[in-house]
């Protein structure tokens, strides 16, 4: 089973569905580690991207990404390729707000008039840990919650890794069965 555990950092959110494309937010960082059941690394994706307009004082400051880190990196347009053949195998993509970050991609894709091809399923852990406390959670939260550390928090990457282990405690302890989303078991 592959599993694919992402993120992505933003000049904004998502406007409603009917918004025209270019009103919609572009992705400036996009993390996505491919991990097995063994939380095995089987590749990851690590990019800054540049996208074509500037970013925000207020974005820069929830995220730290300034408009001069970007400046020589790679457009969406660049990597879609290769985000395409990172997901083309996988059984599963897991977000924390996966209805986000897929909708980023989407957006993305949709732009530049190109296909996405996402995982066969989708797993959204604000969704899956609701039950555990009857409201959302914040990664950050969720995080402190099952591993009782920090993290910083908006960058991709390191949004990743923390969803890593929450992940892994969430399969370990049940609250996620990894079977319902295996399509190699029947």
């Amino acid at each position: 089973m592959e599993i694919i555990l992402f993120d992505t950092e933003t000049t904004g959110l998502l406007q409603p569905e009917n918004s025209p494309l270019m009103s919609q937010p572009k992705i400036i960082e996009l993390y996505a580690v491919k991990i097995n059941e063994e939380f095995e690394i089987l590749g990851e994706i690590n990019e800054l991207i540049y996208p074509k307009e500037p970013i925000t004082e207020f974005i820069t400051g929830i995220t730290g990404i300034t408009n001069k880190m970007v400046a020589d990196k790679p457009t969406f347009k660049d990597i879609t390729s290769e985000i395409n053949a990172f997901w083309h195998s996988a059984d599963l993509s897991v977000a924390h707000n996966h209805g986000f970050d897929s909708g980023m991609l989407d957006v993305e894709f949709k732009r530049l008039e190109r296909l996405f091809h996402p995982a066969r399923k989708q797993l959204c852990t604000v969704e899956a840990t609701m039950g555990l406390t009857g409201h959302r959670l914040t990664l950050t939260r969720l995080h402190w919650m099952l591993i009782q550390e920090q993290f910083k928090a908006h960058r991709a990457k390191d949004d990743v890794y923390a969803l890593v282990r929450c992940f892994h405690n969430l399969t370990e302890s049940g609250v996620i069965n990894l079977d319902e989303y295996n399509s190699n078991r029947v």
